[in-house]
């Protein structure tokens, strides 16, 4: 296996979320905590291209991703800051580089089917509604049965497709490959247990390093185990005081990493 630099993204503000559409387009939620502001950014992940740099809503922080379907994401706002409640629902699509919709009505629940499972909280709960995700268009009144909606959005669970990804296995629930990767690069002052993916003999790993009270480097290494070398690494975070999970997956056969929170880096695997 090689790996081969496709193109990196240093968004210079914390990298929140990364999320991948269906159409190869990858796209990055950046926050400044300190300013209270959300910036998006859409790339395309097979050539590198902007597709939307550094987006902003009216809202500058009080907004996130719900999910992204079929060209469209769907954003929502918060009850109130700082509490995870959600509220409202805005259509953004991507190819058109335009919000479509907007609802103050409706709260998202899940997509199912092409269509978009919602809510409105009634003074005696919640009543479920469809509405059209090209539109926003009222489709059903579902009542308020609550178990009925339940079921059918664990179906749509069940059919959410992730075959595509590969997320990193825990080293306890695997403790020979951890002992083994201990043993050949000599890993000391491990932090919790080292984060691995295997594949076609090679080991792409990352693990957290005491360096100093409260200080933690986090390396990343790739290690072929048929050559028994390490064919590539990189400190993901030279100098950190949070453990920082699932640092890197990959995605058909690209690799992606975080580096130092603000820079998104994409590899090739060949």
């Amino acid at each position: 296996m090689k790996i081969k630099k496709h193109f990196f993204v240093e968004e210079k503000r914390n990298i929140w979320r990364i999320l991948i559409s269906s159409e190869n387009q990858i796209i990055i939620e950046s926050r400044e905590v300190e300013n209270k502001e959300v910036f998006f950014s859409i790339y395309n992940l097979e050539n590198g291209k902007i597709i939307l740099k550094d987006y902003q809503f009216e809202e500058k922080f009080w907004i996130g991703i719900e999910t992204i379907r079929d060209g469209m994401i769907f954003f929502h706002k918060f009850a109130k800051p700082d509490m995870p409640n959600h509220k409202q629902l805005l259509a953004y699509s991507i190819n058109n580089q335009q919000i479509l919709w907007k609802s103050d009505e409706y709260v998202f629940l899940f997509y199912h089917q092409n269509k978009i499972y919602c809510y409105k909280e009634m003074f005696e709960g919640r009543n479920f509604y469809t509405i059209n995700p090209k539109t926003g268009e009222f489709l059903e009144d579902l009542g308020n049965d609550s178990e009925s909606i339940n079921v059918i959005r664990e179906l749509a669970r069940n059919e959410e497709d992730f075959s595509k990804y590969s997320f990193t296995n825990k080293g306890y629930e695997f403790p020979e490959i951890e002992n083994y990767l201990k043993e050949k690069m000599n890993i000391t002052n491990l932090v919790r247990d080292l984060e691995f993916i295997e594949r076609n003999g090679v080991v792409l790993f990352n693990y957290h390093q005491e360096i100093g009270r409260n200080q933690l480097t986090n390396k990343f290494f790739a290690f072929d185990t048929n050559k028994n070398e390490v064919i590539f690494d990189l400190i993901l975070n030279k100098n950190t005081n949070n453990f920082a999970p699932d640092s890197f997956f990959i995605y058909q056969d690209f690799l992606i990493l975080i580096k130092e929170k603000t820079e998104l880096q994409i590899y090739q695997l060949t």
